[in-house]
């Protein structure tokens, strides 16, 4: 809870550098108690745990204003380039970002 809780409010995932180490003492936790938490309440591993907040602000972006360039978007949330932000964004919505704002109505 105090993991989501500071993902949230401080959007650590917005750093395309942020790592494991990072994040860990941020909150205060070694890097071993953090990613044993991580894996087994969500499931998921580090990357796919912080690419899940990246990619849900970068929905939010894409269908907030249809203005928004999806160059500015992935590096807003904290992706490094377009291939692994087109990587992850296609394997979550079976299409890529420009397809899912024209199907979404994003006005």
């Amino acid at each position: 809870e105090n993991i989501t809780n500071y993902m949230e409010s401080k959007k650590p995932y917005r750093d395309n550098e942020l790592r494991l180490v990072n994040l860990a003492d941020q909150l205060g936790f070694s890097t071993h108690l953090l990613s044993k938490i991580i894996n087994k309440k969500s499931g998921k591993n580090f990357n796919h745990f912080i690419n899940d907040y990246r990619l849900k602000e970068a929905e939010a972006l894409i269908l907030e204003n249809s203005s928004t360039r999806i160059k500015s978007v992935y590096f807003d949330v904290g992706f490094n380039n377009k291939a692994t932000f087109y990587k992850a964004f296609k394997s979550k919505h079976n299409c890529t970002p420009l397809e899912y704002k024209n199907t979404s109505g994003a006005n």
